[in-house]
């Protein structure tokens, strides 16, 4: 048995390989909706992972995609997966940035050639990795007047209560909440992955924040997810 951890060697495919057979689920479905609403040319979608995000964009007819992640390995395979029937219609832009670095915001917009900000900005699965300030100044910095930061997150999990589940197709998960992280344990064989990530207050913290500032918020929960909409004035 290997022991080491897919999410520092960039292998999001194995990582949320358990998450990937339900097609892009509820955020896919409500990034959908607003791309037949208002039809987006350029979208961001921040923590690009598995490029699932990135390629479901495509499928809503935005034309250029900035696919960004702070791991180089990551973006590679996304531009190898690179569907054949968009290569000659749509543009795949891979940007590899660490956003709680200062700076990483305008260093998207001065690599995408945009002004102001974007249409569209989405991030699947990533938000718990992310600084909680660095989730805060996202809609200030990377949304033009207008434009919608759609993102999924999770109910809070109880406290110290260890959790396990048997995924199918041989994978099993472990985990536990504690002191406001998620500590996350799967086993596929041959490997045994743990990663930890934040588990970030959005109703409750963000969100009135958000709010106070002018922004439109709106929360959706579907069973233990969240699929938060913020609309910048």
């Amino acid at each position: 048995m290997i022991f080491d951890s897919a999410y520092e060697r960039g292998d999001y495919d194995y990582l949320y390989a358990n998450y990937l057979g339900d097609g892009h689920g509820s955020l896919g479905r409500s990034v959908k909706r607003h791309c037949e609403e208002h039809p987006t040319e350029m979208a961001v979608d921040l923590c690009a992972g598995t490029g699932h995000m990135a390629f479901h964009l495509f499928d809503c007819g935005v034309d250029t995609v900035v696919a960004v992640d702070k791991h180089q390995a990551v973006l590679d395979r996304i531009l190898r997966k690179f569907p054949p029937i968009y290569r000659a219609t749509r543009n795949l832009l891979a940007l590899s940035y660490d956003l709680d670095e200062p700076g990483s915001f305008k260093k998207i917009l001065d690599f995408s050639a945009r002004d102001f900000g974007f249409d569209l900005v989405t991030c699947r699965q990533g938000i718990g990795y992310l600084d909680p300030a660095t989730l805060s100044l996202i809609p200030d910095r990377l949304l033009d007047r207008g434009g919608v930061f759609l993102f999924n997150s999770f109910v809070e999990p109880p406290k110290g209560q260890p959790w396990f589940h048997n995924r199918g197709d041989g994978i099993y998960e472990a985990g536990v909440y504690y002191d406001g992280r998620v500590y996350h344990a799967q086993f596929r064989w041959p490997r045994l992955d743990l990663t930890m990530f934040e588990w970030h207050d959005i109703v409750g913290v963000h969100g009135p924040a958000w709010e106070r500032k002018g922004y439109e918020v709106d929360v959706a929960r579907h069973n233990r997810t969240l699929i938060v909409k913020v609309i910048k004035p």
